[in-house]
């Protein structure tokens, strides 16, 4: 299990974003698992489009 942000700086102070989970899964692959804004849980296959869209639509969110 790995918990991930994205960050960066903004001016001199460094901002992260809220965390999403990516889970390895034995024999079954990797999920990626985050909230929204309205605090609904989402569940998605770990490929890396979707790890790729996470991280932009966090980054976006920042």
């Amino acid at each position: 299990m790995h918990t991930v942000y994205a960050g960066g700086t903004s001016g001199s102070a460094h901002v992260r974003s809220k965390p999403f989970t990516v889970v390895d899964i034995r024999n079954q692959g990797r999920v990626v698992a985050f909230t929204d804004g309205a605090g609904d849980i989402h569940c998605l296959p770990g490929t890396p489009s979707h790890l790729a869209q996470t991280f932009l639509a966090t980054w976006q969110s920042m």
